[in-house]
């Protein structure tokens, strides 16, 4: 998705889905749920706070008013308050690796791809490092979400989406987000 594509409150929803086992999007039924890690390097943490009290209280149909005080459910989300995760670090990976044996998400959310990736031979080396990522949900039954940027100027959707042919070879499914729609790319 572009800047301001909405990618973030997209996967703000899901989170909440995959932690509460309601639809996503109000439409997709979650097959299984339990903890999801947001782990977010770009937006700054107390608005993903904000934005995830706004979608519960939204889910749920939680309304305050003047002479009530009704809490959300407690959901197990837990937002990584750092902003050091990188692929290329193996001290990174794995302390990322202990949170999830220890947790058992259910989903892990990167956002945005870019924050985790080294500059230097970014979209080669990334695709070869995310391997690891691949490694934990085979070995933790944990899905990954990493959101990305879109390039500019590129023809074909998966091209846009991913401005590389190894990061399009690493793409097991992928959302393509414009202008008010969602298409899914296999």
């Amino acid at each position: 998705s572009p800047p301001g594509g909405h990618k973030t409150w997209l996967l703000l929803d899901l989170a909440v889905s995959i932690a509460s086992g309601t639809p996503f999007l109000g439409l997709y039924q979650v097959m299984e749920e339990g903890p999801v890690i947001i782990i977010q390097q770009e937006d700054f943490h107390g608005q993903i706070v904000e934005r995830l009290s706004l979608i519960v209280h939204n889910r749920f149909g939680i309304n305050q008013s003047e002479d009530e005080m009704l809490m959300p459910p407690k959901l197990p989300i837990f937002v990584n308050p750092d902003r050091k995760l990188k692929f290329s670090d193996e001290k990174v990976m794995k302390a990322l690796e202990e949170q999830i044996e220890k947790i058992r998400p259910k989903l892990v959310i990167i956002d945005p791809l870019y924050s985790a990736a080294d500059m230097d031979n970014y979209m080669a080396d990334t695709a070869s490092e995310m391997f690891a990522l691949k490694a934990m949900r085979d070995k933790y039954g944990t899905a990954f979400v990493v959101a990305h940027h879109t390039k500019k100027g590129a023809d074909g959707d998966r091209e846009r989406a991913w401005g590389s042919q190894f990061l399009n070879a690493f793409l097991e499914t992928g959302w393509q987000i414009k202008s008010g729609t969602v298409s899914n790319i296999k």
